[in-house]
């Protein structure tokens, strides 16, 4: 996933996520935060990230809607009398609205900036010297992430796709922050948890933020 040396990564609190970055197999010094001890072989580590669970990263919060598909949730809604619904409008009642997620992503996205990109925006890239921050969480949040991240409003509808598995890569242009990309590439990665049904029951995803 072109990720050889992070700088830092975030993690979603959620069991899925965090497997997902220990198959990444980072090969971090440091044990991870839900590990009891250290599983990263001497002559496997190969970064000295930090990684560290965010509940600001966590998936949307559902509500009355968890578990329910978007087509079941619009024939509810149908047979209730209740309007047409998009959760990038919408939310989910007894879960999150848009603003409430907006203001949970912005905060971390402002922890992002503040603690590493400033550091390195505008700079020349030293060889072997981190500069990317990983994000591994699931599809919704990312997705809104990403809308965050170049400043969209999320109740502009959401186009961006992220596949199951699939790795997205954010990247600056310019030499300031006020540069952030407006356009998302995302690419395959070989990452592969379908064998396990416990982490079956989303999709995994991660964000690649590349600050240097």
């Amino acid at each position: 996933m072109g990720l050889a040396n992070p700088l830092s990564s975030y993690v979603s609190p959620r069991k899925r996520a965090q497997r997902t970055l220990e198959l990444l197999n980072l090969g971090c010094r440091d044990k991870l935060p839900w590990q009891e001890q250290q599983q990263t072989k001497p002559l496997d580590i190969r970064t000295d990230a930090k990684v560290q669970t965010d509940e600001d990263i966590r998936e949307w919060d559902y509500g009355h809607y968890e578990g329910l598909t978007s087509a079941t949730i619009r024939e509810q809604r149908q047979m209730e009398g209740e309007g047409s619904w998009d959760i990038w409008r919408d939310g989910c009642p007894g879960g999150e609205s848009p603003a409430e997620i907006t203001k949970r992503l912005d905060r971390l996205i402002d922890d992002i900036r503040s603690r590493f990109q400033e550091k390195v925006i505008g700079k020349p890239k030293a060889d072997g010297v981190p500069s990317d921050v990983l994000v591994v969480a699931h599809g919704h949040i990312l997705r809104a992430f990403a809308m965050r991240w170049i400043k969209r409003e999320l109740t502009e509808g959401v186009s961006l796709l992220l596949e199951a598995g699939g790795v997205g890569t954010l990247r600056y242009l310019g030499q300031g922050l006020g540069h952030a990309i407006n356009m998302l590439t995302f690419i395959a990665t070989s990452i592969t948890i379908s064998t396990n049904p416990q982490y079956c029951k989303r999709p995994l995803q991660a964000l690649l933020l590349r600050c240097g």
